[in-house]
């Protein structure tokens, strides 16, 4: 016996196969802008002051490369 949720992630996956790349990749960026979009409304800020906060939570959650010299 499957779950609905099992059947929905095949389906997902079956109609993803038949994307093309470059419509994938067109996608992504749309869910991105979507959450970004949830972000502002959420937070009730512009959407510069928004693209602000989320690329300093970004450059937060990095690490120092050894490699560079600066770690």
């Amino acid at each position: 016996m499957t779950s609905i949720g099992d059947a929905s992630r095949r389906k997902t996956a079956a109609d993803d196969a038949l994307l093309t790349p470059a419509e994938r990749v067109k996608r992504a960026l749309r869910l991105g802008d979507d959450d970004a979009e949830a972000f502002r409304r959420a937070r009730g800020i512009t959407r510069a002051a928004a693209e602000a906060e989320l690329a300093s939570r970004r450059r937060a959650g990095r690490l120092a490369s050894r490699v560079a010299g600066t770690g």
